[in-house]
Parts: C-alpha cells; structure tokens; sequence
C-alpha cells in the first residue's frame, strides 16, 4: 500500500493527474492523503506535479506496541507521527538497537500514521523537490501574460499524456516546457510566426526535444496520442466574440487526429454547446480561482 502526501492548492486536480497518470485507484485515507493499494511504476512519480511526498507501507496494527520497529527503522532516520499528541519518539527510539535520530540529512524518513484504531508504518519513498516556481512566466525571458503557472501545466500534461502530446496553441511555449522536461514527445504548433519564435527562445537548451511548427490549428491532420493545450483568450490573443467560434471549429478537427483532449480554458466558455455535434463527451472538470473577476478550467474532454 503506498500513501500519497498532496498539496492542498487544488486537490481534485492532483488526485486526477495520480490516478490519470499512475492508472490506479484511489481511496480517500485523510485530508490530504490518498491511499493507493496497487502496484506502481516508481518512474512516473516525478512527473506529478501536486504530490509532495509518497509514501510505502511497511506495518500495520492495531496497536503500536504491536509494531516491531527494531527490524523496519534501520541507520540514520528521521520520524513523523500524525494525529497523535503523545511521545512517540521516545518511545521509539527505546524500542531500536543503537537509535540514529539525523533531522537534516536522514538515510531514512518514516511515517506513524493513526488513522481509523489503526496504526500504519510508512517509509517515504519519494519526496518531490521539483520548483515549479522557478519556471514561472514572468521569469522567462519571452512573457505572455495568459501563461498558466507551470504546475497547472504539469498536471494537465499528466491527465491524458503517456508519451506524447501535441500543444497546438502552443503561444510561448509553457505547456511545451514542462512536457520536455518531463521527456515527452513534444509537438507545439501555433498560427504565429512569432510565438513560434518565443518559444523557441523560451525552450532554450530543451528545444532539441521539441517538434515547432507554424500551423492553424483549425488544420491539424496529423494522428497524435493526446493534445494538451491553454485555449487562447483576451485581447492578447484573439475578441471575445471570436473565441466560442474558434472553439467549437477547433473541436471538430480535433476529434479526427486524437481521442483524448485536455483544454485549459475561461469558466465561461459554453463547452457544452461547442461539443454537441461532436463526438466529445466532458470526463472530467476543475476550476481554477484566478482573481476575484476570473475563474478559469481544466477540462478533460473523451471521445463518446
């Protein structure tokens, strides 16, 4: 059994991109930890990207007396305990042959977990030390001002891409960033010359992974496992009264090149009318808080 530490920002959206990535079920275990009772393929775990820590379980009991510490806590280690206000640590550490307690730099890092008149024993596996922030969009050399934050980028790759996806309104670039360093099949086309160029400028030495184009994406032809991409808005991209026209367009050619489709896009874009003579069907939604006047969504659209 593994446990899974998320992040509080948008939990709806990182237990998605866990069991969209992972292909695993869920079930809640508390607040924000999920439990997963399957086997797992360790090599995806530092694509998520609202996972902070995972977790192995290596006992459980009724009763922590029960636990045999002495042949799981081995060498130097660092201990947490969650919902239980007693000692344990003490205790612990008098249960060990030649206790190591290291806080800064521990060759092991457990968990005693209290959940439900049971006691669970968990050593972490994984800890994502990834700094999404530092690729923001204002930190980039070329800036659009819709970018989305890295992390929202990550995820939404997370939701349909196992090898590839295709960005076709790729602007400067983000969503392709991300997929890149993730060692995805990359393919970022837009309708301008010169986002095509900010992206390039923008990818820098992760360019050599990325397949850019000039294309219209209302001329996609090209077969691909998956698209991902940040449905343009505002006056930097195209008029409002334009947008809900291009969308339902854009929809239909997509429907003939891939199966799975994930689109970030305003809350108040009427995807459902723009599906309706297609073969798209809404599998999963989240929405995202911007500021007090916007609200924006991930939606992860299926063929029916």
């Amino acid at each position: 059994m593994y446990l899974f530490q998320i992040s509080g920002e948008l939990p709806d959206l990182a237990k998605a991109e866990i069991k969209n990535l992972l292909k695993v079920n869920i079930s809640q275990f508390e607040n924000n930890f999920l439990c997963v009772d399957q086997k797992l393929n360790k090599n995806l775990f530092e694509r998520l990207a609202y996972t902070k820590k995972i977790y192995f379980l290596l006992d459980e009991k009724k009763d922590i007396s029960l636990i045999d510490f002495k042949s799981h806590i081995k060498k130097s280690y660092k201990l947490d305990v969650k919902n239980n206000s007693e000692n344990i640590y003490d205790y612990i550490f008098k249960k060990l042959d030649k206790p190591e307690v290291e806080i800064n730099n521990p060759e092991h890092k457990y968990l005693i977990y209290f959940h439900d008149n049971n006691v669970f024993l968990f050593k972490e596996i994984f800890e994502n030390k990834d700094s999404p922030s530092s690729r923001r969009a204002h930190l980039r050399e070329e800036l659009h001002p819709t970018s989305l934050h890295p992390k929202q980028a990550r995820a939404m790759i997370n939701l349909v891409a196992q090898k590839e996806f295709m960005d076709p309104f790729c602007g400067t670039g983000g969503i392709l960033i991300e997929g890149a360093l993730m060692n995805l099949k990359v393919i970022g086309k837009d309708i301008s010359q010169i986002m095509i160029n900010r992206s390039k400028i923008n990818l820098g030495n992760l360019i050599s992974k990325v397949n850019l184009e000039v294309k219209d994406a209302l001329d996609l032809n090209q077969k691909i496992e998956c698209i991902v991409t940040d449905f343009p808005f505002g006056k930097n991209s195209f008029k409002s009264e334009d947008i809900k026209s291009l969308f339902q367009k854009f929809m239909v050619v997509a429907q003939k090149i891939t199966s799975n489709l994930v689109v970030g896009h305003l809350d108040n874009l009427d995807v459902f009318s723009a599906i309706k003579t297609t073969s798209w069907k809404i599998d999963q939604s989240f929405e995202i808080y911007v500021h007090k006047s916007m609200k924006r969504k991930i939606t992860k659209f299926i063929q029916n």
